[in-house]
């Protein structure tokens, strides 16, 4: 384990290598961040600036853009399947929606694979070009509350440094895998991440999913998981709602395929047909005006103004 020490004496970044791998350690894309000892609000401009990265803000969306009386809807997209690109991605296109995608590193490859049921760098490529914000899932895709210090936070930091190496962004979304988080994984989160987003969960007597501005836990943001058994018709009379009573809603699915097979192996699969509804639902309420379409972060950099830079990137070569 190397440790470099930034310009900050109170501020240190751990860097590793995993022995698998090698990587140019002199360089920004050869550099594997494992896990930071200080909360991502003490890394200033200047300590970013020193390791070569420089804080962007998106120009999406502003705070005139969140008056009282517009609704928002965000499309989230979990694990990072293939069939997420070959289906999802050309109606995401279509009616030009953006979102948030969250990606479990291990088994993203560097070229595109037409056996594996996961996309590769290239593929999570298109998703930033298509505007969307690169989220991270962990590594391994574990049972967080179930992992010992050291582990926990490799999950947190390595995916992250992953991330970052092969798209040039650095994710400041989290989502924990299953749902499944306690005090101690937050409070980890936290070192790394600026927000997180639950499998589940909303206002209360509202539904899943729902979440309000003026008071939204940006550690514990709701969403609602759209599945195979889930009805079209609901979500578009929840898009509707959020339009209609101004809410903050957010949507989540996993894989988006032709048809979902039965049972339990089939449950988390949502046909590419209803996607499309979903979307259009989405689209046709933002186009007349009661509705906007945003990304989990450019949500909360609008709301919330006052939050320190969000994304990094890579200086160009």
């Amino acid at each position: 384990m190397q440790c470099i020490k930034t310009g900050y004496d109170e501020t240190r970044l751990s860097y590793g290598i995993k022995d698998t791998e090698q990587l140019e350690p002199t360089t920004p894309k050869g550099i594997m961040v494992m896990h930071t000892t200080v909360k991502r609000n003490l890394v200033t401009s200047a300590f970013l600036m020193g390791l070569g990265i420089t804080p962007v803000l998106s120009e999406n969306l502003s705070a005139q853009d969140l008056s009282p009386n517009i609704g928002i809807v965000s499309f989230t997209l979990d694990d990072a399947y293939k069939n997420q690109h070959t289906n999802a991605l050309p109606v995401m296109l279509k009616y030009k929606i953006t979102g948030t995608l969250f990606i479990p590193t291990q088994n993203v490859g560097d070229r595109t694979d037409p056996d594996s049921i996961v996309m590769s760098w290239p593929e999570i490529l298109d998703w930033k070009a298509a505007g969307w914000e690169l989220g991270a899932h962990t590594h391994t895709h574990p049972y967080l509350t179930k992992l010992p210090e050291t582990e926990l936070n490799a999950e947190l930091g390595y995916s992250a440094a992953l991330i970052w190496r092969h798209t040039g962004t650095f994710p400041v979304s989290f989502a924990s895998p299953y749902g499944d988080f306690d005090d101690r994984v937050l409070a980890a989160v936290r070192t790394i991440y600026e927000d997180q987003v639950s499998a589940w969960g909303g206002l209360e007597g509202i539904g899943d999913g729902f979440n309000a501005l003026s008071s939204v836990d940006v550690y514990n943001i709701g969403r609602l998981g759209v599945e195979r058994d889930t009805k079209v018709e609901k979500v578009c009379a929840d898009i509707a709602r959020a339009a209609t009573e101004h809410y903050w809603l957010v949507l989540e699915f996993h894989q988006i395929v032709e048809s979902a097979i039965p049972g339990d192996e089939g449950k988390y699969q949502i046909p590419v047909g209803n996607f499309e509804q979903i979307a259009k639902c989405a689209a046709e309420a933002a186009q007349n005006g009661k509705l906007r379409i945003a990304t989990v972060q450019e949500v909360l950099k609008a709301a919330l103004p006052t939050r320190k830079s969000t994304s990094l990137t890579k200086p160009s070569e």
